[in-house]
């Protein structure tokens, strides 16, 4: 997303967020020419939400709050012009649903 944004390549996202999720954030990713039509945003839904304080190291770390919220039911759907990425990045997520990702992309 972000990242690749730096450079001269077609990004896009595919997540859920929550009507909570702020516009500027949004308009932040469209700003970078970062496609987010596999964005869903839930009408009546809640972002995901996590809390964790890191340790000096920044390898360790407690998590102190965790709530799902929409992503408890995330089902990505890619949109057919992202299935021919190049690249895929996978989010950490259950495995069973980066394998339903993985099972649209055209090419493996």
């Amino acid at each position: 997303g972000l990242a690749a944004s730096q450079f001269n390549v077609e990004s896009a996202i595919v997540s859920i967020v929550g009507n909570d999720f702020p516009q500027e954030y949004l308009d932040l990713f469209t700003d970078r020419n970062i496609d987010i039509s596999g964005i869903e945003v839930v009408k009546d839904g809640k972002t995901f939400f996590w809390k964790g304080k890191y340790h000096t190291d920044l390898n360790s770390r407690d998590t102190l709050e965790t709530q799902l919220n929409v992503l408890a039911d995330f089902n990505p759907i890619v949109p057919k012009s992202f299935k021919d990425a190049d690249v895929l990045m996978l989010g950490n997520l259950n495995p069973s649903v980066q394998l339903s990702v993985i099972d649209q992309m055209e090419v493996k």
